[in-house]
């Protein structure tokens, strides 16, 4: 009997051993895939050149995204109408030809015409309700600090989303090191509370931080939340079922037009 299993043993592992493998090259038929304009788009209450970004969606899983090139785009507040002209140094991008902001409560139209097709959206921005409660804890056996975030997940009275700029203190170009995005939702989702492992941004005393906070709407926190089901919130426990996130464009673009109030400030770790 232990004889027989040595030789079954010697049998499994020559099986290994000598398997092979055949490299496949996987066809795709693309031609009843529609390439869709992706409209990333947002206009603060900041007085500045307000930005929009254009791309293709893509055809097939490994290629990198067209960008739009010779849109016609502008955006109206229903008392003036904005022009915006394409980046030459950057393309797929268009910068408003002067500057402008949003104001609470009044509606803002885009409209981005493209290949005989106009799409076009509308949003209205609303305020950010409370003050930013970004919290900085540190390592309770190291010298190290890190950004709290579980107090930084849900809220019944607002939606928001947090952008952090990490500089470090020795940076001799104040150069950042590190983007980081956290979201204030309506909404408690299982994968939030179960997410998928994600790295830990660490820094030290003396780095400087600049917080944005901005106001999401409820369309646009719709939209984000959709967004992070599909990318920071996937490969947890409870996947959703994968598919487009809701736009507010027309025309069957993807992508949205946000309207947000930001607020900004810095600090430095102490």
């Amino acid at each position: 009997m232990k004889f027989s299993k040595i030789i079954f043993c010697i049998f499994i592992i020559f099986l290994f051993l000598t398997s092979c493998e055949k490299e496949i090259k996987w066809i795709y038929d693309t031609s009843a895939v529609e390439e869709k304009i992706v409209v990333e788009a947002m206009i603060t209450n900041e007085l500045k050149n307000q930005k929009i970004y254009l791309t293709a969606s893509k055809i097939l899983p490994d290629q990198n995204p067209r960008v739009i090139q010779g849109a016609v785009v502008y955006v109206s507040n229903g008392i003036e109408r904005f022009p915006f002209f394409e980046n030459k140094y950057k393309a797929g991008e268009y910068i408003s030809e002067r500057k402008f902001s949003a104001v609470l409560n009044r509606n803002f139209t885009i409209s981005i015409e493209y290949k005989e097709k106009n799409y076009t959206a509308q949003a209205v921005a609303v305020p950010l309700v409370s003050k930013m409660e970004i919290e900085i804890k540190k390592e309770e056996n190291g010298e190290l600090y890190y950004i709290n975030t579980s107090n930084v997940n849900y809220s019944e009275s607002e939606n928001a989303m947090y952008q952090i700029t990490v500089t470090p203190e020795n940076s001799s170009e104040n150069i950042p090191t590190a983007l980081l995005y956290y979201y204030v939702l309506g909404t408690v989702d299982t994968n939030q509370l179960f997410p998928a492992r994600r790295e830990q941004v660490f820094f030290t005393k003396g780095t400087k931080l600049k917080i944005r906070k901005y106001s999401l709407s409820p369309a646009y926190a719709k939209y984000i939340r959709a967004v992070l089901s599909e990318t920071t919130w996937n490969g947890g426990l409870f996947d959703t079922e994968k598919g487009n996130p809701p736009t507010n464009m027309s025309e069957g673009a993807l992508g949205f037009f946000a309207v947000c109030n930001v607020s900004e400030k810095e600090i430095i770790v102490e």
